[in-house]
């Protein structure tokens, strides 16, 4: 038994914007989701955030692996491009090579055909439209919200522990992935979702939904690290990058009493900077000013996915100083032990997180006023929104308004329609 809304038309028809095949623009996608079982929730997409790997996946830029048309991506030593990172010249000691830290979902993501069709996104709220007849948690009505994760096997030690972003037996990713039943999993840039209970977040309500979508992502992926590693009074934490992840990092780690020091090659940045909640700013082309930073920091968290030389920023961290990387870079990169065992430092890197953490995060925003700087769009603006996320054009996360989009309400876009197994 499904309880829910009584509209008339299909549940399980839903609309959206999907890649047809690698590095084609996004259309128009018709295609049926299941209906709930007894433990879904079956979700009104609201609003929908857009994410720079949403692009990376859809253009194939991350590692791929596979045979003819299939694409599935996976993380590790393979080079993209025209190769791994070049070692810098100045180091006269060895380097250590590091695999790109490539969001863990290409580990198990699904082998997809040039003629299927990918739609994106993993930032996602909205409201409840039904409930499977287990469901206990939730209502139709609800505010909810759905990040990078639908499943997860709910039996390994990780799950356990309440980390299913570390499953053991592979986590199921919002998009660009298989289900436990083997059904393709199809993203946000859609008007319906149907997703397990215990995946499916509460939205408090002083968050408003748009605000809130890039907290399931960029929110999360920043929030994570700084609660494993405690970060807060007492520390002075620096952020790479001022992103979408970036001013995230920013916010967080000032709400919890920290010292920010955001580095960034954009001087004009600054300002900005500090009304995000940054003490100071340093700009990263500046080698005096980069030198004047020298065993200064506890902690430093990378969003920035660019390669580039690691040492400079290594030498800022004090005795016991870690580095966290969030940021996916396409290649590998390199580090001077050295720079590492001479102050005992640490490079580390943290995958999104767990359920309960993103639940946390939104509470913690709810209590703080906190959310996201936002630009909203409607959805047939999403392909020249993807131009400008690569040209960092963008304050500082696009969020599709998913409910007036007309592309979207109107079937007669496109007669594109696949039915998912």
């Amino acid at each position: 038994m499904v309880v829910g809304s009584s509209e008339p038309t299909s549940s399980r028809l839903t609309h959206a914007f999907a890649a047809k095949q690698s590095g084609a623009p996004l259309e128009h996608f018709a295609f049926e989701r299941r209906d709930p079982g007894p433990g879904d929730v079956e979700i009104r997409i609201l609003y929908c955030g857009v994410c720079h790997s949403d692009i990376h996946q859809a253009r194939s830029e991350w590692v791929a692996v596979g045979k003819g048309s299939e694409f599935p991506m996976v993380p590790g030593e393979q080079e993209v491009g025209n190769g791994a990172a070049k070692a810098p010249q100045h180091h006269s000691a060895p380097l250590v090579r590091l695999p790109s830290i490539l969001n863990l979902s290409l580990l198990r993501s699904s082998v997809t055909h040039s003629d299927a069709a990918r739609h994106s996104s993993h930032e996602i709220t909205g409201r409840v439209r039904r409930v499977g007849a287990q469901v206990a948690k939730f209502k139709v009505g609800d505010r909810v919200g759905v990040g990078c994760m639908v499943d997860s096997c709910q039996r390994c030690t990780s799950c356990h522990a309440g980390e299913e972003q570390y499953c053991l037996n592979a986590a199921v990713w919002t998009y660009n992935d298989r289900d436990h039943d083997g059904r393709q999993t199809f993203g946000g840039y859609a008007t319906y979702i149907v997703v397990r209970e215990e995946f499916v977040l509460s939205i408090p309500e002083p968050l408003a939904l748009d605000t809130a979508a890039p907290l399931l992502c960029a929110g999360i992926t920043t929030w994570s690290p700084i609660v494993h590693w405690n970060m807060g009074a007492g520390h002075r934490v620096g952020v790479i990058g001022l992103g979408g992840l970036g001013h995230m990092a920013i916010k967080f780690a000032s709400a919890r009493g920290a010292h920010v020091v955001l580095f960034t090659r954009t001087p004009s940045k600054a300002e900005e900077a500090k009304e995000l909640g940054a003490s100071s700013v340093v700009v990263s082309t500046d080698a005096d000013a980069m030198q004047a930073m020298d065993c200064s920091l506890d902690f430093i968290i990378d969003t920035a996915p660019a390669i580039k030389d690691m040492d400079p920023y290594l030498k800022t961290l004090k005795v016991n100083g870690v580095l966290v990387l969030v940021g996916i870079p396409e290649r590998n990169i390199s580090v001077c032990p050295v720079k590492l065992l001479d102050r005992r430092r640490s490079v580390s890197a943290s995958l999104i997180g767990s359920i309960k953490e993103t639940q946390d995060m939104l509470n913690f925003c709810a209590a703080k006023n906190i959310s996201c700087e936002i630009e909203r769009i409607h959805i047939d603006y999403i392909n020249q929104a993807w131009e400008r996320v690569l040209r960092s054009d963008v304050r500082y996360r696009f969020v599709i308004d998913i409910l007036t989009s007309v592309a979207l309400r109107s079937t007669k876009a496109s007669q594109s329609r696949c039915k998912v197994n």
